[in-house]
């Protein structure tokens, strides 16, 4: 062999190898990106505060039941930031006026206001004297119910 045909097929061994590597970094990342984080517990990485009634059917209500129709409470991010926010509630609520947040900073705090349920949510008082009211709360970060404690 000559001396230009060795040096050719090392060329051709050393971008090979080149190609190789490079499809092996692309496909990696591609790999790590599809692949699902696991999310973390919502009671963990949120904190609700500040929950108040806003409207109630007193009319079906009693003294240890209460058909709750709208709250308000403050959420704050604790866990670290969290991207799209969606809060959501039974009671037959359209999916559209739940309430979204596209970003919420860290120790950052909103206030939210449930869409006002079609069907009233049935809230037992407990034997301390609150009544519970759960929320689901999804994001990027963390996903899970959470039961806001509200005093009469």
């Amino acid at each position: 062999m000559t001396r230009k045909k060795k040096f050719r097929n090392r060329n051709v061994y050393v971008y090979s190898f080149l190609a190789v590597m490079v499809a092996v970094i692309v496909s990696s990342a591609v790999y790590q990106n599809q692949t699902p984080h696991p999310k973390l517990a919502a009671k963990d990485y949120f904190g609700i505060s500040d929950a108040i009634i806003v409207e109630a059917d007193m009319d079906k209500s009693t003294e240890n039941q209460l058909f709750i129709n709208q709250i308000r409470f403050s959420l704050t991010a604790v866990g670290g930031d969290a991207h799209h926010v969606l809060v959501q509630v039974g009671g037959m609520s359209a999916i559209e006026d739940w309430p979204q947040i596209s970003l919420l900073s860290q120790n950052e705090t909103v206030s939210i206001l449930t869409p006002e349920l079609t069907y009233s949510y049935r809230s037992i008082k407990t034997a301390d004297g609150y009544f519970p009211f759960t929320v689901k709360i999804d994001s990027n970060e963390a996903s899970g119910t959470i039961t806001i404690m509200i005093k009469e």
